[in-house]
């Protein structure tokens, strides 16, 4: 297989830095490794679908589309919200952990948008493709 496509319907959710511990140490913010985690899990559901055992081959092209709720107030002349490389990272830790790619760093291409719309739901269209070099 060299190719896998699919949508992963919620609001994303971008990285945060990590804060720090009561007790020391850092975490990441709940919203984020809840959204990375449900990314890993459709990630996986997919693969399953497909029947795919293994992880593609590197190197990686990855496409995102990010549908996103336009705001109903924006602060510029065009929509924004949150930066487009912080929605980007749980995307990666999804996919790893969801079998798909042996290691992020093997994401050598990548193209991604945003797309803000209003009453259509939320969430990232995903294309994996082997990179050919």
């Amino acid at each position: 297989m060299k190719s896998i496509e699919f949508f992963v319907k919620g609001k994303p959710e971008p990285f945060a830095r990590p804060s720090p511990g009561k007790y020391g140490g850092f975490y990441n913010p709940a919203k984020y490794d809840g959204w990375k985690n449900f990314v890993a899990l459709v990630t996986k559901q997919q693969r399953a679908l497909l029947g795919i055992e293994f992880a593609i081959k590197a190197p990686y092209k990855l496409t995102c589309t990010f549908f996103l709720e336009k705001p109903i107030k924006p602060k510029y002349l065009w929509p924004s919200s949150c930066d487009l490389d912080n929605l980007l990272k749980p995307i990666f830790d999804g996919l790893k952990q969801g079998g798909a790619i042996i290691e992020d760093r093997h994401i050598i291409h990548f193209e991604c948008k945003k797309i803000f719309r209003s009453g259509q739901p939320e969430g990232v269209l995903i294309n994996l493709t082997k990179a050919f070099l």
